[in-house]
């Protein structure tokens, strides 16, 4: 299955869980191709679950949203019904990650996974029991 890990943010924390996410997955006979969802705007009609890797941002300051939107806004992902969010933690972290989520399913996603994670560790354990729905 193709798979988009899109990681959205200058936080290198989120590209190293992209990453992590990447080389676990494409053990399970996936293909995996990481996005920078910055700088570029890929064609992304050939995926069929994508992962979205997200700054929190920093407390009391902007976060990533508008930056989500505007990718949501420029690629069209069509076939994508299902998808992961995956933000790294901070303190006051609940009302950015409500609202990455508003986001995602307003553009027609239906939301198969969403955790904070602390740390490289704790997403490796994630990943362990992790599947992706057909």
């Amino acid at each position: 299955m193709h798979i988009a890990a899109i990681h959205i943010g200058k936080n290198e924390q989120i590209k190293t869980y992209a990453k992590e996410f990447s080389k676990t997955v494409s053990n399970s006979n996936n293909f995996v191709t990481i996005i920078d969802g910055v700088m570029e705007t890929p064609r992304m009609s050939h995926f069929r679950y994508v992962a979205f890797f997200i700054d929190s941002g920093r407390p009391f300051s902007n976060n990533c949203a508008n930056e989500l939107k505007k990718f949501l806004k420029e690629v069209n992902i069509q076939n994508a019904k299902h998808c992961s969010l995956f933000i790294n933690n901070r303190i006051f972290v609940n009302k950015t990650f409500l609202a990455y989520m508003k986001i995602l399913e307003e553009n027609g996603f239906v939301l198969h996974f969403t955790e904070v994670i602390k740390n490289i560790n704790e997403l490796r354990y994630i990943l362990e029991g992790f599947y992706i729905p057909d």
